[in-house]
């Protein structure tokens, strides 16, 4: 039969190398239970030739080594790749007795994202992207008689038709874990569609988010841009931010309260001098 890939997204390509954790290289860690869980990583192109490609002989390897009922932690950067080597792999982790918790890093596109479905829990990293599109495989390109063309063309229309099969049973996995409509997952798969992570929570593709890193908070106030003429006055803003911190240092402090009333007092003599 025909080795059919779903279309490659925009912007990667499977020249990129990915990789996987081998299964003498499990990472271990527990959840929130205490419960060992492996960490299954699928860096990378679906099926292909690539040296580091994630077929369902490698990927079947890795979970060789984890037991049958042992909770999974599964990590997707992945532009996807061969169909059939996806949805292979997604069976397998569907099949698994443990929980399976999905995590999407980076993209998971095309079949990857059909593999993210399997989760029994999904989050999304928040800068990450979920895509999901119609697959593709090809055509027979002819040169002959008039009989070998219509055999040509007789091969692509089969070729169209399981393309169509294929597109309709991805479309219902889709549906399945979502909760939407085949009709509505059909018109997203045409369109080639990208959603944010917030966009896949609110359309039932994930079930969280792991939001990017923020500033901490700090313990003073953010600087104000000042516009400075010259550099005498920017050596007196200095030394009046120098002193505004001093300010604070006079609240709960002890001493008479004319040493405070004094320090005030020069405090605001020199804001009014600047």
């Amino acid at each position: 039969g025909q080795l059919l890939h779903a279309r490659q997204p925009l912007g990667c390509s499977h020249g990129v190398r990915g990789y996987l954790v081998r299964p003498w290289r499990f990472n271990y860690g527990t959840n929130f239970k205490g419960v060992l869980m492996a960490d299954l990583n699928i860096y990378g192109p679906i099926g292909g030739f690539e040296e580091d490609s994630i077929s369902t002989k490698s990927f079947n390897d890795m979970m060789a080594s984890v037991e049958s009922d042992e909770d999974l932690t599964v990590h997707i950067n992945s532009p996807g790749g061969s169909v059939w080597d996806g949805i292979a792999i997604y069976d397998t982790l569907v099949s698994h007795a443990g929980t399976v918790d999905v995590v999407i890093q980076g993209v998971a596109a095309s079949i990857a994202s059909i593999i993210a479905m399997a989760g029994d829990k999904i989050t999304m990293a928040q800068s990450s992207r979920f895509m999901i599109h119609n697959p593709m495989g090809p055509s027979a390109i002819a040169w002959g008689t008039s009989e070998d063309l219509r055999e040509a063309a007789k091969e692509t229309l089969k070729v169209a038709a399981l393309l169509d099969s294929i597109r309709d049973s991805l479309a219902g996995v889709y549906a399945a874990r979502s909760g939407q409509s085949q009709k509505k997952v059909l018109a997203w798969m045409g369109e080639e569609t990208y959603f944010t992570a917030a966009d896949a929570v609110k359309n039932g593709f994930a079930d969280g988010v792991r939001a990017n890193k923020k500033l901490a908070a700090a313990s003073y106030e953010q600087p104000m841009s000042v516009a400075v003429e010259d550099m005498d006055e920017l050596c007196r803003i200095a030394c009046f931010t120098a002193e505004l911190k001093l300010r604070s240092q006079y609240v709960g402090v002890r001493g008479s309260a004319g040493a405070l009333r004094l320090a005030k007092c020069q405090l605001d003599e020199m804001e009014r001098s600047i």
